[in-house]
């Protein structure tokens, strides 16, 4: 994901990232919980950059700039993380009004004097001043060093946050990706390919709080290493904004050539798609996981019409959820481009669900046509002996 550009004026360097959440107001006796998930979190993340102590107060998180710090690899990390909806780099002043009117007073004399707006939350309502009046104050330490007021849009914002232990004062509010934090909802199981879609899907659940488990299927016939070690690469960009998961890499070979052998061309890649949705439901078994997760769009290839999405999704034996159903291809583009998979998804690969289909697949199949050519086949052990050789790799 690309992080937003870090602008600091040359006061002092910044102390603290100050981060807010998005949806955690909303969940009453849950918010607890929620903002403990939030906090390990930001711990996992930021150990790539340098364990640190985190700071949960007023719903504000607090993360401690370490020596060396590079502002704009924090701001790309924070640009990760669920939960997160918005952060700042702050300085970080005593509890003391006299100390924060210096510090206005030395921004003003350091800075080319321009529009200022002064934005004051007085979390700490025994602070001896209320919002008003800081704002009041520092205004006018700020006017008499020649900067003028403008409380529209501002040149320079000035934000100020009272806590019961500190002040802090921050110029600009980034955006982080909002949802939930990872962990707080059920764990899901996502089918990912190694094209567009499905790592998009595979986030937009993350967001929504759930851990995400990956499944890809792969044929030993169409460049299998070519395409493992791509799927590997998108999902270790992905794994940024979670805990440690998982990746089944399933043999599909086997069960593609039985398909292929006793069914109608034209019903294969349903047949294909059932098959798979049947292995990813026993690997989520065995993660206990409540979903499943594909990147289907209706309506934007053969298989993803209604008639056939039924005749696919039936064979689930829990909810399939699919974050993309009303999503058409450029705007599911878009949001490959801001979570920085494109890239990686169109690099040539073989996609397993496209060997060997029928020149014009079925686009309104009837669940009695393909159980009738399922039954032709034996594919119950070959299930089983896919589901068995998967292989399962730490991401």
């Amino acid at each position: 994901m690309r992080a937003p550009s870090v602008t600091q004026p040359s006061v002092r360097p910044y102390d603290v990232v100050l981060v807010h959440s998005s949806e955690l107001f909303l969940k009453g006796k849950n918010r607890i919980r929620f903002s403990r998930r939030l906090l390990q979190n930001l711990a996992a993340a930021f150990e790539a950059l340098g364990t640190r102590d985190i700071q949960e107060t007023m719903g504000k998180y607090l993360v401690p700039l370490l020596p060396g710090d590079d502002p704009d690899a924090v701001a790309r990390l924070l640009a990760w993380v669920p939960g997160v909806e918005t952060f700042a780099f702050a300085h970080r002043l005593p509890a003391d009004f006299a100390a924060l009117q210096a510090f206005i007073a030395r921004l003003a004399e350091t800075q080319p004097p321009r529009t200022f707006g002064i934005r004051c939350r007085r979390a700490w309502k025994a602070f001896p001043l209320d919002s008003p009046a800081i704002s009041r104050e520092l205004g006018h330490t700020m006017v008499t060093h020649g900067w003028t007021v403008d409380l529209t849009a501002p040149e320079l914002p000035v934000h100020v946050d009272v806590l019961p232990d500190s002040i802090l004062v921050f110029f600009q509010q980034l955006r982080g990706p909002g949802g939930l934090p990872v962990g707080v909802s059920g764990r899901v199981v996502a089918l990912v390919s190694g094209g567009i879609d499905s790592p998009v899907a595979a986030r937009l659940m993350a967001q929504r709080g759930c851990p995400v488990v990956y499944v890809h299927f792969h044929n030993v016939t169409v460049n299998a290493a070519g395409v493992q070690d791509k799927v590997r690469r998108i999902i270790r960009l992905l794994q940024a904004w979670q805990p440690a998961s998982r990746l089944y890499l399933v043999p599909f070979g086997p069960l593609q050539r039985a398909i292929i052998i006793t069914a109608p061309e034209d019903l294969r890649m349903i047949l294909y798609r059932r098959m798979m949705i049947r292995l990813a439901d026993r690997i989520a078994d065995r993660e206990h996981a409540q979903a499943l997760v594909t990147g289907d769009s209706v309506g934007q290839v053969a298989s993803q019409t209604l008639e056939n999405l039924h005749a696919i999704y039936t064979e689930a034996r829990r909810p399939i959820l699919t974050p993309l159903i009303g999503l058409n291809k450029a705007q599911i583009t878009d949001l490959a481009q801001q979570y920085g998979t494109y890239e990686l998804s169109i690099l040539p690969y073989g996609d397993c669900c496209a060997y060997l289909v029928g020149r014009h697949p079925q686009t309104r199949s009837r669940l009695e046509d393909i159980r009738a050519a399922e039954a032709d086949g034996q594919f119950q052990q070959l299930e089983t002996a896919a589901f068995e050789a998967a292989e399962i790799v730490k991401v």
